[in-house]
């Protein structure tokens, strides 16, 4: 990243959403941005945009991801978006087992139900 051309566009593969901040640090890096350049562009401490890539971007709004991915000419190309309802009938089932241990929790320690 840090030797590439910054005179054309380069592709960085992002495999999941969930490696979206990785391609954002990448993004900047190639473009030899430093995280303070990228807060002045962006209007926001710079300590700011240093906890994001701490974090993963964990810490970032949906917007401020927007934002950053502007600033750095971050476009996505094409997306493929895959529903696995096996997943979410997995995730159902983890919620609604800690739903009724929680029940289980506070009916023992006598809480109010709402």
């Amino acid at each position: 990243m840090i030797n590439c051309e910054t005179n054309q566009p380069i592709q960085i593969q992002v495999a999941s959403l969930n490696k979206l901040p990785d391609a954002l640090i990448k993004a900047r890096i190639a473009a030899k941005i430093s995280p303070e350049e990228l807060a002045e562009i962006l209007g926001i401490e710079a300590d700011r945009v240093k906890q994001y890539e701490e974090t993963d971007y964990q810490c970032a709004s949906f917007v401020e991801l927007l934002e950053v991915s502007a600033a750095l000419g971050v476009e996505l190309e094409t997306a493929v978006l895959q529903v696995d309802f096996e997943e979410i009938a997995a995730v159902k089932e983890s919620v609604s087992k800690w739903r009724r241990k929680k029940i289980d929790r506070d009916l023992v320690s006598g809480k109010k139900l709402i």
